[in-house]
């Protein structure tokens, strides 16, 4: 396995709709994961669901609901400026809150731009941080570095957790 994987666990829900917002059977799960009740808030948990999933108890991602919260409490050197597929990004819509997901691809676009393509829970087809389904996405990363938002919030940054080896 390897930190690309993530992104592959991540394709398969997409199209997941709760039955109603923050419910769920894998909604539940995911918040489960993260020691948090049906119906709140779950881009990180879905995010923590499927590192669990790819590397079982090695996961190495925070188990916390907040994205900012999963940012802060991750260590440093796992910060980026560059994505790379089974990456975290990680997007700040200030006030405490924001939104968090899994990088799929990373694709030249026409006009000779990155694309950015991911996965997130808790949005829907338009791009909220507050949906109720697991959907892809695409954004320019110059763009988003150029303050244009992702899913409404500015760009903090991409996360590389590391993988132990060791089972």
């Amino acid at each position: 396995m390897k930190l690309s994987d993530v992104a592959n666990y991540a394709a398969k829900y997409v199209g997941l709709v709760g039955q109603s917002y923050g419910h769920g059977p894998e909604i539940d799960k995911w918040l489960a994961l993260v020691y948090e009740p049906p119906g709140n808030s779950w881009c990180a948990a879905f995010v923590v669901g499927m590192f669990r999933e790819a590397f079982g108890e090695r996961q190495p991602v925070p188990r916390v609901a907040g994205a900012l919260k999963l940012w802060g409490r991750s260590p440093r050197e796992w910060r980026s400026r560059e994505p790379s597929p089974g990456m975290i990004y990680v997007v700040d819509h200030g006030r405490g809150q924001g939104h968090v997901g899994i990088v799929e691809a990373v694709d030249a676009d026409a006009a000779g731009g990155t694309q950015v393509t991911e996965i997130s829970g808790n949005t829907n087809p338009v791009g909220s941080r507050t949906g109720n389904a697991v959907e892809r996405h695409w954004w320019s990363l110059e763009s988003a570095r150029n303050g244009m938002p992702v899913h409404g919030g500015t760009l903090v940054g991409f996360l590389a957790p590391v993988i132990s080896q060791n089972a």
